[in-house]
């Protein structure tokens, strides 16, 4: 088999983001280590072990330094993403061990379509299906028709109107709109907040603050990454000015 699924939201898997931080290293870097992860786990005669992995011909494919890919391989096993065995935690559930049928599954139905008394019977089940079964767009309409007559009926009857909706919503915390803007008003140095939020909110979920409220550790998080990149910058422009005055 020459080809392995990516899901949706891989990219921005918490998870990984959580590895960044652990690995002193850029999510981006991370994410690309993990794909080559899966492409390795994909080639390898025990389909799903990166166990021969090696660190150094992933440094060299993106330029990377050996130190940083093992550093992001070795955050990968302790966050358990690795197993202790090798393999990818996940791999057997999310990949599938033979290809789809596809090519025999047309094969099937062109040689059904040659026969003329399978035919007959073939368009009336097709029409059974499409009456008891709609289609995604059909069943997507009547899902916003029913979502305004409920909030059709909540208006008529008085109901209380809905809640703000969240900018934000992890497994530990929601944050509000005017949250979020303060925070990024606060800690304009954070280049994504809602990145930094998601790696936050994967870290109390498996580390939760002892009073259970998530709103300070949040906040002292971002408050964090804030000063790290506000002294990375005042190093920068330090050199910078060292190297116009021609002390370095």
């Amino acid at each position: 088999m020459d080809w392995w699924r990516a899901y949706h939201g891989m990219p921005f898997d918490t998870k990984l983001a959580v590895v960044a931080k652990r690995a002193n290293a850029r999510r981006g870097d991370v994410a690309a280590i993990w794909t080559a992860c899966l492409d390795h786990a994909s080639q390898c005669p025990d389909r799903g072990s990166v166990e021969a992995i090696d660190a150094e011909e992933i440094a060299i494919g993106f330029d990377y330094e050996v130190e940083m890919v093992e550093a992001v391989l070795s955050a990968f096993r302790d966050k358990g993403l690795i197993r202790e065995d090798g393999r990818l935690a996940g791999w057997d559930r999310r990949q599938v061990k033979r290809e789809d049928g596809a090519a025999e599954r047309s094969r099937a139905w062109r040689e059904r379509k040659k026969s003329p008394e399978t035919s007959e019977s073939d368009e009336a089940n097709a029409s059974e299906r499409s009456e008891t079964h709609p289609n995604a767009n059909e069943r997507q309409i009547r899902t916003e028709e029913i979502r305004e007559e409920k909030k059709r009926s909540k208006k008529e009857g008085g109901a209380a109107a809905p809640p703000a909706s969240y900018a934000f919503v992890g497994h530990v915390g929601k944050v509000k709109q005017s949250d979020l803007d303060q925070w990024a008003s606060s800690y304009h140095a954070v280049p994504d907040i809602i990145a930094e939020l998601r790696a936050a909110d994967a870290y109390y979920a498996e580390h939760p603050p002892p009073d259970g409220k998530w709103f300070f550790p949040f906040s002292n998080w971002l408050k964090r990454e804030h000063d790290k990149r506000m002294a990375e910058r005042t190093a920068a422009k330090r050199q910078e000015e060292l190297l116009y005055r021609g002390v370095l």
